[in-house]
């Protein structure tokens, strides 16, 4: 194998580690490790991509923190986007309706309310 041939395959091979070499821990994984298994548990769900969930979840840690002197831990649902949370939520919320465990929590008034006809979001009790 020429000299050329060898620069260009140790290039290939340095451009392909090189994300691995420099990439640290992710910031949620590292935090992550830092909450005590007692935490409060924060379940969201959300349609949003890794990195704005990750920093949702240090800067809410950070401020339930200051606020409150407790950490806590978002367990994140990610059921797909927009559209399938809102039939997921629906679904759930009319279920709990049949039987009787849900409490008026007022008008969103956020685009899903508009395009839900305005309906008063409902949570279980």
């Amino acid at each position: 194998m020429s000299l050329s041939r060898l620069a260009v395959v140790v290039c290939f091979v340095f451009v392909l580690a090189l994300p691995f070499m420099v990439r640290g821990r992710g910031a949620g994984s590292d935090r992550a490790g830092e909450i005590p298994k007692d935490a409060r548990t924060l379940v969201v769900i959300t349609p949003h991509v890794e990195q704005i969930r990750s920093e949702f979840e240090i800067a809410f840690d950070r401020w339930h923190t200051r606020e409150y002197g407790g950490r806590v831990r978002v367990d994140w649902r990610v059921p797909g986007g927009t559209s399938e949370i809102m039939k997921l939520l629906e679904a759930n919320y009319q279920a709990a309706a049949k039987n009787g465990a849900i409490k008026l929590l007022g008008a969103t008034g956020g685009a899903p309310a508009a395009s839900a006809g305005g309906a008063p979001a409902v949570a279980a009790a």
